[in-house]
């Protein structure tokens, strides 16, 4: 007797390389800069972001995708007087 087929075949989710301040992380291939902050508990209202030696503004964070070898560096904004 055969052991019973999954309903659902598992699903392969391809996946890239990207650093974030000099670490390389592994993510799923389509996430947005957002979704990155997001997944790594990162308070996106707090932060200012870095991509590829470019400053990414925060209104392009959720349409802007990552893609293999991104480099980012997110800084911790700090308000104060």
């Amino acid at each position: 007797m055969h052991p019973p087929k999954p309903i659902l075949e598992p699903k392969h989710v391809s996946t890239i390389t990207v650093s974030i301040n000099d670490v390389p992380h592994i993510i799923p291939e389509i996430l947005s800069i957002e979704g990155l902050l997001l997944a790594q508990n990162i308070a996106i209202n707090s932060v200012a972001l870095v991509c590829n030696s470019k400053v990414v503004t925060k209104g392009l964070w959720a349409e802007q995708e990552c893609v293999e070898g991104d480099s980012f560096e997110i800084f911790a904004v700090v308000a104060g007087g």
